[in-house]
């Protein structure tokens, strides 16, 4: 597998797959973080969106350290306790590797887990058949308003949990104003037909979110959207990377681009508003 093209970009240090993907982990930490409320748990944090916390996308459990928790279960019965004082109708759990003790526990209590890979753009990101795309700044209301259309002709959300479309694009909206996360509109031959998000973190271009409008995919968008954040991230220095749910589509893009797995998370997840 060759190394990332760190080296040569911009004077930027050279970052091996193991500091990467510890990046591309923290990434994740800091963009759920974004605008939020944090409080401190056992071992671990809650960040939440205020007035959010019923949205699945809006909080989370994470930056566990599984060294610190010497009773499991009285762990999952903290952690469930308390988001569902802040209001959580669904949990989220995120453990950055494997830990058998919590995760035999939090089965037991009926959260259920899904394996999210990481993958940087090693190599070159193929070419996109079909017209290019270009990525627009999403800045004012009515770019706004088109980013929500996309989501509305979508139906699912990015991170597979539901939720409403403008209450989706609420809380893209309180994460974007803390300038530290940047949203596109992707735009083929004077049409909308996507969504994204790029923040820079520790060495990465972190792309989160890519949404294609139904009526364009298969048409070669996806990897048009890649191929120009990874342009973007040679330009400044960084290596393009994200997560995917693993078995889904995203998966097959990520494939399609030659991105590399370089870490994996788990995501652990169950209603609260049911006993």
């Amino acid at each position: 597998m060759p190394d990332p093209r760190m080296g040569a970009r911009n004077g930027v240090a050279t970052l091996d797959h193991a500091e990467l993907g510890r990046a591309l982990i923290e990434s994740d930490r800091q963009y759920f973080e974004l605008g939020a409320r944090q409080t401190v748990l056992t071992g671990a944090e809650i960040a939440w969106l205020d007035g959010m916390a019923d949205l699945p996308a809006a909080g989370v459990v994470h930056r566990v350290v599984p060294g610190e928790v010497a009773d499991p279960a009285g762990w999952v019965a903290e952690l469930t306790a308390a988001q569902r004082d802040i209001g959580f109708t669904s949990g989220r759990v995120y453990l950055d590797e494997p830990c058998e003790p919590l995760e035999l526990q939090l089965a037991a209590e009926g959260w259920t887990m899904r394996r999210e890979p990481a993958r940087i753009a090693v190599e070159d990101v193929p070419p996109s058949r079909g017209p290019s795309v270009e990525l627009l700044p999403v800045v004012v209301d009515e770019d706004w308003d088109a980013k929500e259309a996309v989501h509305l002709a979508d139906g699912i959300r990015p991170d597979g949990h539901p939720a409403p479309a403008s209450r989706w694009v609420a809380m893209e909206q309180v994460r974007v104003a803390t300038g530290r996360l940047d949203a596109w509109l992707v735009r083929r031959k004077g049409i909308v037909c996507g969504t994204v998000l790029s923040m820079a973190v520790d060495g990465i271009l972190r792309m989160k979110n890519l949404v294609v409008h139904p009526d364009h995919r298969r048409t070669g968008v996806g990897l048009g959207v890649l191929g120009r954040l990874d342009d973007m991230a040679r330009e400044r220095g960084l290596v393009l990377g994200t997560f995917a749910v693993a078995g889904d589509v995203g998966e097959l893009l990520y494939r399609a681009a030659a991105m590399h797995v370089v870490v994996e998370q788990r995501e652990w997840s169950r209603r609260l508003d049911t006993p």
